[in-house]
């Protein structure tokens, strides 16, 4: 496998484009390419996945917690800024419990009890979101 470099000479945009694919593109799809071909190394395969198991042997339960913070605080800004471009914005779980596709079609499963059958055991957004998908929202009893 030939040893690629990346330095600072190198012309930015492929010789001869008029504002084609940068470097850095190509750059990154070779890079990918490699990487590929060396999972398929069962030696670097064992090597990799050992580092990836000391890395998060490291983690605690806290900063996993600490992690899913993080991630819900972004996912709330970016929440706000779209919300306006949206007729209605629902949460994923608010309003199902699972999501299957069957036949190329994709339907909301909301997993209830087998004791309480009514739709008013549905939230208010489970009622609106199911007004508005109809047969596309099942609801599975155990």
């Amino acid at each position: 496998m030939p040893i690629m470099t990346f330095g600072k000479d190198q012309n930015p945009k492929i010789e001869g484009s008029k504002g084609g694919s940068k470097q850095s593109d190509i750059r990154n799809s070779k890079l990918s390419e490699a990487m590929k071909n060396r999972w398929n190394n069962p030696d670097f395969q064992k090597k990799h996945l050992e580092r990836l198991k000391k890395y998060n042997e490291k983690r605690t339960k806290a900063s996993f917690a600490e992690m899913g913070r993080k991630s819900r605080f972004y996912e709330n800004i970016v929440a706000e800024r779209i919300k306006n471009s949206y007729d209605i914005l629902f949460k994923p779980n608010e309003i199902c419990d699972r999501i299957g596709i069957r036949n190329g079609e994709i339907f909301f499963i909301e997993i209830k009890n087998r004791t309480n059958k009514s739709n008013a055991s549905l939230t208010k957004n489970q009622r609106l979101f199911r007004n508005i998908i109809k047969e596309r929202y099942l609801i599975e009893y155990f």
